[in-house]
């Protein structure tokens, strides 16, 4: 026997699953009969995983997320479990020095199947996982690095619908909100998308006098060249 101090709860499955990161421990608070009352609750022990007791896990569909932390890189695990069997992988197997320790930002989405992680070492880049199932097997599992400017500070992440926001801070302007749109296809009259950071539509002003056009932009620009 040893104790548990539990930190984190999790709805999934009609019942809660806890996690205890120093007691490397995960548990279920079910009810005897199914339906989870006061009076007929019991916790119990489903498996014994080290987790983050930095950031909590993600419910995400079918699966908990959770993180475990290393000496210079973070773990990310995928939790199943139904009232038979318990399923835990590792997802960052394949990649085990991929993402950095420690995690500061973790989201998810539901619509999207899709994690975003970002390091306290790295505060300009987002660690995103995709993942998708057919049915009861996963078709795809990657793992890619998004950076940011280097002078951008992300400050908080999360997925609302289709959208991630991203709560950033820069010299100048301070503080500003950021919106990724996941299911946009394409750019104005291109069949393609732009991947560009601030993508901002402007119209230019053309100074016949000194043969120069000037765009006036919502932001600072990293660079003082001429163009």
């Amino acid at each position: 026997n040893r104790v548990a101090f539990l930190d984190f709860a999790v709805p999934f499955n009609q019942q809660l699953t806890l996690f205890s990161a120093r007691g490397g421990v995960i548990q279920e608070l079910r009810g005897v009969d199914g339906v989870l009352t006061p009076k007929n609750a019991i916790i119990v022990d489903r498996a014994a995983y080290t987790n983050s007791p930095y950031v909590g896990p993600l419910s995400v569909g079918r699966s908990i997320f959770f993180l475990q932390d290393r000496d210079t890189a973070t773990g990310v695990y995928e939790y199943q479990s139904d009232t038979e069997q318990v399923r835990c992988d590792e997802i960052t197997a394949h990649v085990p020095s991929y993402v950095p320790g420690r995690i500061k930002l973790f989201a998810a989405s539901d619509n999207e199947q899709m994690l975003a992680l970002v390091p306290e070492a790295d505060q300009s880049a987002l660690y995103v996982y995709r993942f998708h199932y057919a049915g009861p097997d996963k078709v795809m599992s990657s793992w890619s690095k998004w950076r940011l400017s280097e002078a951008t500070n992300v400050l908080g992440l999360q997925f609302i619908g289709n959208k991630l926001y991203l709560l950033c801070y820069r010299a100048d302007p301070k503080v500003f909100l950021q919106v990724i749109d996941m299911r946009k296809l394409t750019d104005s009259d291109m069949a393609f998308r732009l991947h560009l950071d601030s993508l901002y539509e402007a119209t230019g002003s053309y100074n016949t006098y000194t043969d120069i056009t000037t765009w006036t932009l919502p932001f600072k620009v990293d660079s003082d060249e001429s163009w």
